[in-house]
């Protein structure tokens, strides 16, 4: 079967979207996560001090990422990971999963999310921790904890693609995979691994 929008030969998945996510897109999603880390914080005042100022990226993972990076995928949700730097202990305390609508439209809903309540696509909020040692820069950070896959997590994200969110420097930016050839959009940079860049916090 072809997919209108990729134009490639593929199986269906009724469950995914197959519409385009464009950089507007990517830019409605971050705005959501910026507020959904400022909300959590001012719900958790006791995590704020010790990880507001350690928040090194926020990132779309997952087939998402893969979908914005292929345009073949498709979108089931939305899984956007704050990712904080911690040094060399990458612990964080309390990663509960938060979902909430992404108010997307043209992305439909998934099936099992529209029967629970949801009239857009799901987005995940996940938090990680990566190390940051030796002054590496918050994308060599992620993509080093990738490359290394020492949890399940850091494993399962390596199979698919990370597209970064925030900071403004790496916006639009495929951090993962490492391989694959990319032009970014509107003439969006496109980093490749090590190099530095000034973070900005929220």
């Amino acid at each position: 079967m072809t997919s209108s929008n990729t134009g490639c030969t593929q199986a269906f998945d009724p469950e995914r979207s197959y519409r385009k996510i464009t950089v507007r897109d990517l830019s409605h999603l971050r705005d959501l996560a910026l507020g959904e880390i400022k909300s959590f914080f001012a719900l958790r005042r006791d995590l704020e001090g010790r990880y507001r100022h350690h928040l090194i990226s926020i990132a779309l993972c997952q087939g998402a990422a893969l979908h914005f990076v292929d345009g073949h995928n498709g979108v089931k949700d939305f899984d956007i990971y704050f990712f904080f730097g911690c040094g060399s202990n990458p612990r964080l305390y309390n990663r509960k999963t938060i979902s909430r609508e992404c108010g997307l439209r043209k992305f439909g809903v998934h099936p099992k999310d529209g029967d629970s309540g949801y009239k857009t696509r799901r987005v995940d909020y996940l938090r990680r921790c990566v190390g940051t040692g030796s002054g590496r820069s918050a994308q060599k950070a992620i993509q080093d904890y990738l490359a290394a896959g020492n949890t399940k997590t850091a494993r399962c994200l390596s199979e698919k693609a990370v597209v970064g969110l925030w900071p403004k420097s790496l916006f639009a930016c495929v951090i993962w995979p490492l391989t694959r050839q990319y032009a970014p959009p509107h003439g969006l940079p496109h980093y490749g691994p090590g190099r530095a860049r000034t973070q900005h916090r929220p």
